[in-house]
């Protein structure tokens, strides 16, 4: 059997993760420039990508990676791109030493070199990067994926279709005999062991046949993937990605020469008719599981694709961002392709189907050809600021007109700086006729039929027609020692707001406040009385009475709002936003902590709780629209 050393191993799991889930690695921060490539000799002419020109210059913090994802084939559906195996390596280690001792770090660090050393047959390299360069690789240089998911939906939809046929082929388990109640059973025979009872083997489960015709299918058909990465030795470099193509291909011997093809004045070395292929074009290699989109790579080096990432319509925030693109109309219908398949697997109909419903709802809003771009960048700590990781997903909503029609009547949100100043959990949802027309799509597809029979979908429609511009939950530590709660909810008719909430929740008058009525609920919950309070057009909804009157006081202009301007960083709050979410580690301490004494500690769970408030000081997520750009954020703030 063909040796498997680590190398053959972990390069694939790298590509994979590169193309899967690009956006959840770690930023390399530092990573150095890599000059633009040289245009290949002869290449042959490609089509542009289908994105829309240029229309600023980048400007001199261009990220570092565009180089390489201007090698995105026209083919490609998904690019992935890292700034560099030494800035992620240096991101890494300098993170891992703020919280961990940096002698264990270096440990760590030092033994995994030694043995992926040894087991690529490098024994005196020292580093992460003394590996890549002995291999001849360039770990300052980025790196870039690029995969089709043609393949991927067609495998799935095999797969499903053949699990399909191959369960309705497997007969039913043989019924036992009815025993025979005539004759009365003889008294067993101490000296006889009895005979086993025959057992018939139940049929394969259909997910499991499912799995097993989808690697099948995969194997007959990889998906279509092409990597380019910068090369210090060229020799050294084809050595290791023959390795890797063996590896692959699952070749019981080293790959030779191959198939020459040509691109060009460019040699493309091909195996099993495709199946894996690489090129070497200057000083970078190629190498994938599709020729034709290799050739396509290999063209846009005398014709790049036309990247809009980086110029001042779709930012940077460092120049050695990781980055994905995706070309989300044609994503879509992949998805589209994939979900029918789905629905095969037992019990999945339904839920298949309220799936395709969604993607087919949301696919009007991301008909244009520019991509989805999402960035994953960590700022390093600074004498006067601890790291952060951002993870952003940016939309030019001027090349996706029906998500620029959703967008249309964004506005700052309202209700949520008027929290209180201490709020540990803020979740704030703003609402404008677009939105509310999909949500309630989305609850009509989720909610079961005998939901809506039982008049489910009415109630929630009827409370989606109440609600005017904004939901607006939050939560504190309050002196009772249980969360204090505050929920603001804008109203359409406060009048109908009264009588519905009264059907279900009767109230009694408490104390007035400024002219406004307090209202208790009554209800049989120990420990806490729910008050409301009527606010113009706005409902409050709280469990602590002091911050009850303080959010009335602001509601009515006496005191100015003190959330935003207290966060750290502060929020404008003159950004036009979907959604914020706040969730501060003191919540855990403050809050979680104290409640689970309730129910006799936290147990298991005191030490993740631990880890994450030693590391994580606050997390926040935000949707907001500037101009064109349409950004998701999820920020981490470490300590």
């Amino acid at each position: 059997m063909k040796r498997k050393n680590l190398f053959h191993t972990a390069v694939p799991v790298v590509l994979l993760v590169l193309l899967c889930a690009g956006p959840a690695l770690l930023m390399g921060c530092g990573g150095k420039e890599e000059p633009a490539p040289a245009a290949g000799p002869g290449a042959p002419e490609q089509p542009a990508a289908e994105v829309p020109p240029v229309e600023e210059a980048l400007g001199p913090d261009a990220p570092v990676t565009l180089p390489v994802l201007r090698l995105m084939p026209e083919s490609a559906v998904v690019a992935a791109a890292v700034p560099s195996i030494s800035s992620l390596y240096d991101t890494a280690t300098t993170i891992a030493k703020r919280y961990v001792p940096p002698e264990q770090v270096d440990a760590a660090v030092a033994e995994w070199t030694s043995k992926a050393a040894q087991e690529l047959g490098v024994p005196e390299a020292k580093t992460p990067m003394d590996i890549a360069l002995q291999r001849g690789f360039d770990p300052d240089a980025p790196i870039a994926v690029f995969s089709d998911m043609e393949q991927f939906a067609a495998a799935f939809e095999k797969a499903a279709t053949a699990a399909a046929v191959r369960q309705a082929e497997t007969p039913p388990p043989a019924p036992k005999p009815a025993p025979d109640t005539a004759t009365p059973p003889a008294a067993p025979d101490a000296s006889t062991p009895p005979e086993p009872e025959a057992v018939t083997p139940a049929p394969p489960q259909f997910n499991d046949v499912f799995n097993e015709e989808f690697e099948k299918a995969l194997r007959e058909q990889p998906p279509a993937w092409v990597a380019v990465w910068q090369v210090k030795d060229a020799a050294a470099a084809e050595k290791s990605v023959k390795e890797l193509g063996a590896e692959l291909l699952e070749a019981e011997q080293p790959l030779g020469d191959g198939e020459t093809l040509t691109a060009g004045d460019v040699a493309v070395h091909s195996f099993e008719n495709g199946r894996f292929a690489y090129a070497i074009a200057g000083n970078r290699m190629f190498a994938g599981s599709s020729v034709p989109m290799l050739q396509e790579s290999l063209a846009r080096l005398s014709k790049p694709a036309r990247i809009r990432y980086g110029t001042p319509a779709l930012p940077s925030l460092r120049r050695d961002e990781t980055v994905v693109l995706t070309r989300m109309d044609r994503m879509v219908e992949y998805v589209k392709r994939v979900m029918p398949a789905l629905a095969k697997l037992p019990g999945n109909s339904p839920f298949s189907q309220i799936q395709l419903d969604t993607v087919e709802s949301w696919s009007k809003y991301y008909t244009g050809a520019d991509p989805v771009y999402m960035a994953l960048t960590t700022f390093p700590a600074e004498d006067t600021k601890p790291p952060m990781v951002v993870f952003r997903g940016l939309v030019d909503i001027s090349q996706h007109p029906g998500l620029a029609e959703l967008l249309a009547g964004t506005k700052p949100l309202r209700l949520s700086p008027l929290m209180p100043e201490n709020t540990q959990l803020l979740v704030a949802q703003e609402f404008t006729p677009l939105t509310k027309e999909e949500f309630r799509k989305q609850w009509a597809m989720a909610l079961p039929p005998e939901a809506q029979v039982e008049g489910a979908l009415p109630m929630l429609n009827q409370i989606l027609d109440l609600i005017n511009d904004e939901v607006t939950l939050g939560v504190f530590p309050s002196e009772t020692g249980l969360p204090g709660i505050l929920l603001l909810v804008g109203l359409t008719n406060p009048d109908q707001a009264k009588t519905l909430i009264g059907g279900f929740a009767p109230t009694a008058v408490g104390e007035d406040y400024n002219g406004v009525q307090i209202l208790n609920v009554v209800a049989p919950i120990p420990m806490v009385t729910i008050r409301l309070a009527y606010v113009g057009n706005d409902l409050v909804v709280a469990t602590d009475v002091p911050a009850m009157k303080g959010v009335i006081d602001r509601l009515q202009g006496k005191t100015p709002p003190v959330l935003f301007a207290s966060l750290d960083p502060p929020v404008d709050p003159a950004v036009p936003r979907q959604g914020l979410v706040v969730i501060k580690s003191q919540l855990l301490t403050d809050v979680v902590v104290p409640l689970s004494a309730f129910a006799g500690g936290l147990g298991q769970a005191q030490q993740p709780i631990d880890t994450v408030t030693k590391v994580l000081r606050e997390l926040r997520a935000t949707t907001e629209v500037k101009q064109n750009l349409y950004e998701s954020d999820l920020t981490l703030y470490l300590k």
